[in-house]
């Protein structure tokens, strides 16, 4: 079989215009996984950012109210509505509803001049519930559940 100078040229043509649409395919490919790839890591640094940010708020939460809580008991109450509910905004804004159900628990007791023992469970309470939510370990016993409805004191009653 003789192919003639014409079918030459269309056929190295049509290898070359395959070859093209082969590499734009490929590198089109490329560019997708490197963009998933890129929005991944990004996901990825948010969420630890996210997380670090959470365990600074929590920590100097948690260290706020050990303060207020060993501070004279006749002075709680003050302190209390006005150091922590300065910082409650921002913990309403990255914690779950458990956490902040525990945080208004905890609170009360102080602002309302509760028992030490009842301060002291709160405060755990809501160490544990802390933790569960940044994925640190806990005891076994111990387990915080989302609170769905909930009332705090002096709310609304719900409709």
């Amino acid at each position: 079989m003789h192919l003639t100078g014409n079918e030459l040229s269309i056929a190295s043509s049509a290898v070359a215009a395959l070859a093209i649409i082969g590499g734009y395919l490929g590198v089109s490919s490329a560019n997708r996984n490197a963009l998933k790839i890129a929005r991944e890591e990004r996901s990825s640094k948010r969420s630890d950012d996210f997380n670090e940010l959470k365990r600074q708020v929590y920590a100097q939460y948690l260290a706020t109210a050990w303060t207020i809580f060993n501070s004279p008991s006749e002075e709680r109450s003050k302190i209390a509505r006005d150091v922590l509910g300065k910082e409650f905004p921002t913990l309403v804004l990255i914690a779950p509803v458990g956490v902040v159900w525990q945080v208004n628990k905890m609170m009360n007791s102080l602002a309302n001049g509760d028992a030490d023992i009842r301060i002291m469970d709160e405060l755990a309470a809501l160490n544990m519930a802390m933790r569960q939510d940044l994925g640190i370990e806990t005891p076994e016993d111990f387990e915080v559940s989302p609170v769905e409805g909930f009332r705090v004191e002096g709310s609304a009653p719900e409709a």
